[in-house]
């Protein structure tokens, strides 16, 4: 996603995951129903991932990570190979002045010698951090719930576990347009509240098992879409210096969340509604504190620590990408004008 233009992220964050997982999903419940073995289908879904030795030599390093880590004849290789890709000449000029780049990297990671804890010792980055970790805890737990809540409907478990798996298409398909007219932090905040919503109305109908297996399965599609914002949202939040490392702590953390989701599953030994409810009421009340997150369509990703402490610090928590760009930011924000004014990164910075 670092390699492409800022209005194609959304789409190349999702579409493949839009095709194969809808594809592989509506497979499964058919594959291991015709063999009878959990263990056979368990050795023919999870070899697949002997796959994933060859990324390394297909793949590119990311040019920004290089960048940070004074590795810069990577870098321009890099850089070179994608131009030549892209049938694009780059001059020599530009070669020598993305070197100078990467030497002034180098020299500034150095300097700010980043760890994860700088994640945390900023009230803005320690805002945000917390802030997109909860959301991907968050979804991913209605998000693995809801999968697993198939079992609790009234309805044959391989065609349920088909249909949902194949909404998988469309909610992805409408993250795309979603994540880039409404944005990533109304997407993120809306998921949520209408995957929780989606769930609290299928209890009432619970006397009309169509009724409510359509509820339930509309949660199912918001929570999918909703997963799709808090993987490329995560992404986008953390700066690049710290990415991987933010990235990671993120996943850790949405999968301790996940281990919850048998129990709300399984809670229907309790009563039959308790697994509607909880992720109902899950769902619902997390959604309130994501709209605090920074928005970050249309916007460069932040690189370092320094870049994140002005990340969306002057947006209008009400903007979405529909509304224009004029309205994006607050008026007359003195914080953000106080801060740009004082930094030594300002080329107008005059401590005199």
């Amino acid at each position: 996603m670092e390699y492409v233009d800022e209005s194609k992220r959304t789409f190349v964050g999702n579409i493949g995951l839009a095709l194969i997982l809808t594809i592989s999903g509506i497979c499964q419940p058919w594959l291991i129903k015709g063999l009878g073995d959990w263990k056979t289908f368990s050795w023919i879904l999870y070899c697949q991932f002997a796959i994933v030795i060859i990324a390394p030599w297909i793949m590119p390093e990311s040019s920004r990570w290089l960048m940070s880590m004074g590795k810069t004849d990577r870098a321009v290789k890099i850089m070179k190979d994608i131009a030549k890709i892209n049938k694009k000449e780059v001059s020599d000029e530009s070669i020598n002045a993305f070197k100078q780049l990467c030497e002034q990297e180098k020299i500034n990671t150095r300097e700010n010698n980043a760890s994860i804890l700088d994640l945390f010792k900023h009230p803005t980055v320690r805002k945000n951090t917390c802030l997109v970790i909860f959301l991907f805890m968050m979804v991913s737990l209605v998000f693995d719930a809801s999968v697993r809540n198939v079992e609790n409907l009234d309805f044959s478990i391989y065609m349920s576990f088909m249909i949902s798996t194949g909404l998988e298409l469309p909610a992805d398909l409408l993250s795309i347009v979603g994540l880039t007219h409404v944005g990533r932090r109304w997407s993120g905040s809306l998921s949520l509240g209408l995957t929780g919503i989606c769930m609290l109305i299928a209890i009432p109908l619970k006397g009309y098992p169509t009724a409510a297996n359509f509820f339930a399965l509309c949660g199912r599609f918001w929570a999918t879409y909703g997963m799709n914002t808090a993987l490329q949202y995560t992404i986008e939040v953390m700066p690049t210096s710290l990415r991987g490392t933010g990235t990671a702590l993120a996943s850790i953390m949405s999968m301790l969340s996940q281990m919850a989701s048998p129990y709300i599953v399984f809670s229907s030994v309790i009563h039959p509604d308790l697994p509607f409810i909880l992720i109902g009421c899950i769902g619902v009340f997390s959604a309130i504190p994501v709209i605090f997150l920074p928005e970050t369509a249309g916007v460069t990703l932040p690189d370092t620590v320094e870049d994140a402490k002005t990340y969306g610090i002057n947006d209008n928590i009400f903007w979405m990408p529909l509304c224009g760009e004029n309205n994006r930011h607050k008026k007359n924000d003195k914080k953000i004008e106080s801060y740009v004014m004082t930094s030594s990164k300002n080329p107008a910075y005059n401590p005199e």
